[in-house]
C-alpha cells in the first residue's frame, strides 16, 4: 500500500496521476472512492483478488484520514491496516500526522512538503517590493499557483489583523512579533487594498470576466504591490 499526503498538491498529484497511468499500461483497470463513499463491505469486496485472468485493480482512496472523523473511516482503516495483496493508494490533499501513519507498518509513506520558500516568500511582502523573482521560483518548484494565491490571501488577512487588533493574532508570539513588524510597513489603507484586488482576482476568474489565467493575473498583482 502507498500512501500520499501533502501539502504540495501539484507534486502529489502528479505522483497519483504517475502510478494510475503505470497501472493502466500494465492493462489493470482503476477504481477509486473518496472514504466517505465505501463502506467496509464494499472495501472488502474491492480488496477481493483479481479478475478470472488474474489481473488486479489499482483502489484508490482518498480523504481518509480528513474530514469528519466517523465509525466508517475507523473501520476503513483497521480493515486497511492488515494484510492487503491488491494495489492500494491513500490519497491526501494536507499532511497526515505521524501518528495517524503509525499504525500502517510495511506501507510505502510519500509526503510532499510545501517548500519552506513560500514562508520566506509571505515573510517579504512589503510596498513596492521585488516579489516576482521569488514567485517564479515557487512556480519552478512545482508550487501550485492557487495554493500561493491562497497564501496571500491568508498572510493579508494576519497582516490587517496585525495592524488593527494584534491581541486577536491566534500564533506563537516569534511569529506575532514579525507579523506586527511587517504590517508596520504598510497603511491600513493599503492593506485592505491588496486583499480588495486579491477578491477581484478570484471573482474575475469564477465568473469567466478575465481572459488572463491566475498566475498572469497574480504577476500583475505582485508588480503593482
Amino acid at each position: 500500500m502507498i500512501i500520499i499526503h501533502g501539502e504540495n498538491t501539484k507534486g502529489s498529484y502528479s505522483r497519483l496521476n504517475l502510478l494510475i497511468e503505470n497501472h493502466r499500461k500494465e492493462g489493470k483497470n482503476i477504481i477509486s472512492y473518496n472514504a466517505a463513499e465505501i463502506d467496509i463491505t464494499r472495501l472488502e469486496q474491492e480488496l477481493n483478488p483479481s479478475d478470472l485472468f488474474g489481473n488486479q485493480s489499482l483502489l484508490v482512496i482518498s480523504n481518509l484520514f480528513s474530514g469528519p472523523k466517523s465509525k466508517q473511516k475507523e473501520a476503513l482503516k483497521k480493515s486497511l491496516q492488515e494484510k492487503v495483496d491488491q494495489p492500494v493508494v491513500l490519497y491526501e490533499q494536507k499532511e497526515v500526522p505521524p501518528t495517524s501513519l503509525k499504525p500502517f507498518t510495511g506501507s510505502q509513506i510519500e509526503v510532499f512538503k510545501v517548500s519552506p520558500q513560500i514562508f520566506k516568500f509571505l515573510e517579504s511582502l512589503s510596498p513596492n517590493s521585488p516579489l516576482l523573482a521569488q514567485f517564479n521560483s515557487l512556480l519552478s518548484q512545482e508550487a501550485e499557483v492557487e495554493f500561493i494565491y491562497a497564501m496571500l490571501v491568508r498572510q493579508i488577512r494576519l497582516l490587517i489583523t496585525a495592524k488593527t487588533n494584534p491581541n486577536q493574532l491566534k500564533t506563537a508570539p516569534f511569529v506575532k512579533r514579525l507579523l506586527i513588524i511587517q504590517a508596520g510597513k504598510f497603511s491600513l489603507e493599503h492593506l485592505l487594498d491588496l486583499h480588495h484586488r486579491l477578491y477581484l482576482i478570484d471573482k474575475q476568474i469564477k465568473l469567466g470576466k478575465t481572459s488572463l489565467d491566475m498566475e498572469s493575473l497574480l504577476t500583475g498583482f505582485l508588480t503593482a504591490l
